[in-house]
């Protein structure tokens, strides 16, 4: 399915590659299927970073910068990403796919706080507090996502200290909302998690 709506703002000329010829192509060609997933990953983490609140108030280069640093992952359906009680592993931001974020509860009860689809970012409240995953992470499909190490984190944020200070207004959020879901105060959210 389509991620955007592109609208020509002028006039313009417009080259097609039909579908069945691509697939021809990719045939003839498997690099060309390499080749354009490569691309494909790298336009959408543009785009998240465009559009993700919290690199809103940086340059188009800093951004830039900053995308250079992720590290393409895939999941299948079931991997578990990240595990609460263990280190978080870095930032990731969902380019493809869909991942449930759970936790346990006093009583030991396994809480969902939510599922996160394409867009959507997590680790980073264990980056922010430098400790462990407050919760476990599992794709419920195969899901593409790209991860940020945590040097490359810590080094980013103090370059770009306004970067940290968002990122810690939305941890802030996303914790009082997780806190009110598991207290049973509150329904299970898509945007608020602990990890």
């Amino acid at each position: 399915r389509r991620h955007a709506s592109v609208q020509a703002m002028e006039p313009l000329e417009l080259l097609e590659i039909r579908r069945d010829l691509l697939d021809e192509l990719v045939a003839a060609h498997p690099g060309v299927a390499r080749t354009l997933r490569t691309f494909y990953r790298e336009r959408l983490l543009q785009t998240l970073l465009a559009t993700a609140p919290f690199f809103g108030k940086l340059s188009a280069k800093e951004r830039a910068a900053i995308a250079e640093r992720f590290r393409p992952r895939r999941f299948g359906r079931g991997a578990q990403i990240i595990e609460e009680g263990a280190p978080g592993g870095g930032l990731y931001l969902i380019l493809v796919g869909e991942v449930d974020v759970v936790r346990v509860a006093k009583d030991g009860a396994i809480v969902k706080l939510g599922t996160l689809g394409e867009g959507s970012y997590f680790g980073e409240m264990s980056l922010l507090r430098g400790g462990v995953a407050s919760a476990t992470v599992k794709a419920t499909r195969m899901t593409e996502a790209v991860q940020l190490p945590p040097r490359d984190f810590y080094e980013m944020a103090s370059q770009h200290p306004v970067l940290w200070e968002e990122l810690r207004n939305e941890a802030e959020k996303r914790e009082l909302a997780n806190h009110a879901i598991l207290a049973g105060e509150a329904r299970k959210s898509d945007t608020f998690y602990l990890v």
